[in-house]
């Protein structure tokens, strides 16, 4: 068990989830259920998640494909967080697991400076997998005594995550001048590690001791408040699942950030045509194949087929995507009743 834990770090979620069929539950009771679901979460991952995560690297890493035009509509809607002032400087790209946010987001890379910072607790069968130092600086903004000591960590690590890619992309562009330093980010882990060992280092600041935050939602709201003070220099995109919606929009009581800065918040972006979106990549002598069923629904399943592996039978794919199928919708288990 971890000594350090304090109810602070338990997610909200957890705590009401718990409280209702526990009412006579302790914090000390709360943290304690919560370490042994993380420590459960480890050993899921490690008995039947590691190969459904490599897997979920393949099909991530398939060739896009964006018949809807997601990712135009995407650019429209930054241009327009861009071109407003009277709005924060973040838009929150809203969708269920496996419909393409991720992957739309980072294509993104190809063509902006781009810097993907993903947050997993540990023992997470996600992909992709949490960033490095990514722990180290939720840590840091939650730990803060208020909020406003939260914001003075959140800015420091943007501005270190800003000034370090433009030296590492220097570096980069004299090495390899025919590559996009963003894109080397994402696909190269060296270069991710050495990215934010560097990122760390260049905070210059040294641990201090902190009292442990009591305010709600404020890692949310500490980084939202940062990004507006680097307004000129950065558009934040945050993205989760709708059972996550909460935190990227907390309750106005829970969130007076909103109303001391006087801005608005851009509507999340939520964009529904990428179901189905590839139904026609199939040909007729695939019929009865398996694939004529997976294509419709989450691009997941679709991309999931595609990157199999050649030996495999259409009946192994297709076996393998319902357990993926089945493993995603029970948040990351294969766990489930045979019956």
């Amino acid at each position: 068990m971890d000594p350090q834990l304090t109810l602070n770090d338990v997610p909200d979620l957890f705590i009401g989830s718990y409280i209702k069929k526990n009412r006579n539950a302790t914090d000390n009771d709360i943290i304690k259920a919560y370490q042994e679901q993380q420590a459960q979460n480890v050993l899921v991952q490690q008995t039947s998640g590691s190969s459904q995560t490599r897997e979920l690297e393949r099909a991530f890493n398939v060739s896009f494909r964006d018949p809807v035009g997601y990712l135009h509509a995407l650019c429209q809607r930054i241009s327009q967080v861009a071109d407003t002032d009277d709005h924060f400087n973040y838009l929150a790209i809203i969708q269920s697991s496996g419909y393409g946010k991720t992957r739309a987001g980072c294509e993104l890379a190809a063509e902006f400076p781009f810097v993907y910072v993903c947050f997993r607790e540990s023992g997470s069968t996600g992909y992709p997998p949490a960033t490095p130092k990514s722990v180290n600086m939720l840590s840091n903004i939650n730990k803060a005594k208020d909020v406003d000591e939260a914001e003075v960590e959140a800015l420091g690590w943007i501005r270190s995550i800003v000034s370090t890619f433009h030296e590492k992309r220097e570096e980069f562009r004299k090495n390899q001048p025919q590559e996009k330093y963003q894109q080397a980010l994402l696909k190269d882990q060296q270069q991710a590690i050495d990215f934010w060992d560097a990122v760390d280092a260049n905070r210059g600041k040294e641990e201090k001791d902190r009292v442990d935050a009591t305010k709600k939602n404020q890692a949310f709201r500490a980084v939202r408040r940062a990004l507006f003070k680097y307004k000129a220099y950065v558009i934040g995109l945050l993205t989760d699942t709708n059972s996550s919606v909460a935190n990227l929009a907390p309750q106005l009581e829970h969130d007076p950030s909103a109303r001391d800065f006087n801005r608005n918040v851009h509507k999340p972006f939520i964009y529904l045509a990428t179901m189905d979106c590839l139904s026609t990549d199939i040909s007729l002598s695939e019929n009865g194949s398996g694939h004529d069923i997976v294509r419709f629904g989450r691009p997941l399943w679709g991309s999931w087929w595609q990157s199999a592996e050649s030996w495999e039978t259409n009946q192994d794919k297709f076996r393998n995507t319902v357990r993926l199928a089945k493993f995603k919708l029970l948040g990351g288990t294969n766990q489930w009743n045979q019956d």
